[in-house]
């Protein structure tokens, strides 16, 4: 399963690279204007895509494993 999670993050740092140039070509093709809703979805989509892309590429199936929280951190009632 880590090997797939791997490719799968490899792929979405793919995707959103597909979106940051479609963003770069939306940006260039015209005068400087207010961003555009579209704008504004690429440029999230750039950013999920790269941010769970690194995510699962560098943690693998470690990225699914539960954790312990520490006591520090748990409800005392």
């Amino acid at each position: 399963m880590g090997i797939l999670l791997r490719i799968f993050g490899l792929i979405s740092i793919g995707l959103s690279l597909l979106a940051g140039v479609g963003l770069e070509h939306l940006i260039a093709s015209g005068a400087p204007h207010d961003a555009t809703a579209s704008e504004f979805l690429l440029a999230a989509l750039s950013f999920a895509g790269a941010s769970i892309g690194a995510a699962m590429l560098i943690c693998g199936a470690k990225l699914l494993e539960p954790q312990r929280v520490p006591l520090q951190w748990r409800d005392h009632r």
